[in-house]
C-alpha cells in the first residue's frame, strides 16, 4: 500500500513509500518500454531513527533541483536526505507531535509542514529557520 507517492523534478523518477517506511524508486523513462519487466525499481529502507525512536514517514517530497528529500516523520522531525544516495543530511523539529504533510513553495524559497499538534509551520530553506507558525482550526 502506497502512503507517499512523488515526482522528482524531471519527471524521471517517482518514488513510493509504503506504511513500513520501504521506499520504492521507479526509474519512469522504461514506463513506455514494450517490457515492462526492464522498469528500473529500487527499494529503500527508510530507518532513520538512531535511538530506537519512532521513525516513521507520512510524506516524502523532492526538493526543486531533485537532489534533496524532505520527510514529514511520525516523531514530529523534518528529515532532509541527499538523493539518490539517501544519506541523512539534517533533521529538525518541526512539530511537537507527528509532522504529517509538507509542501513546497513553488519558488522553493519556503517548506510548510502540517502536524498533529494542529500547526502549520513555515521555513525559509536556506537555514530551514521557522519563519511563521499559523493555528489551524481542528
Amino acid at each position: 500500500m502506497a502512503d507517499s507517492v512523488a515526482y522528482s523534478p524531471d519527471a524521471q523518477t517517482v518514488m513510493v513509500i509504503d506504511r513500513w517506511d520501504n521506499m520504492r524508486i521507479i526509474d519512469c523513462r522504461m514506463v513506455g518500454s514494450n517490457e515492462p519487466t526492464e522498469w528500473s525499481l529500487r527499494e529503500e529502507s527508510l530507518k532513520l531513527s538512531s535511538d530506537g525512536g519512532s521513525d516513521s514517514v507520512y510524506q516524502a517530497i523532492f526538493n526543486h533541483v531533485g537532489d534533496m528529500v524532505f520527510l514529514a516523520k511520525e516523531d514530529g522531525q523534518l528529515a532532509m536526505v541527499e538523493y539518490p544516495s539517501l544519506k541523512l543530511w539534517h533533521s529538525f523539529g518541526a512539530h511537537v507531535a507527528q509532522c504529517y504533510t509538507i509542501a513546497l513553495d513553488p519558488r522553493g524559497r519556503y517548506l510548510a509542514s502540517g502536524g498533529a499538534d494542529g500547526f502549520v509551520n513555515f521555513f525559509e530553506t536556506t537555514e530551514f529557520i521557522a519563519t511563521r507558525t499559523v493555528p489551524t482550526i481542528e
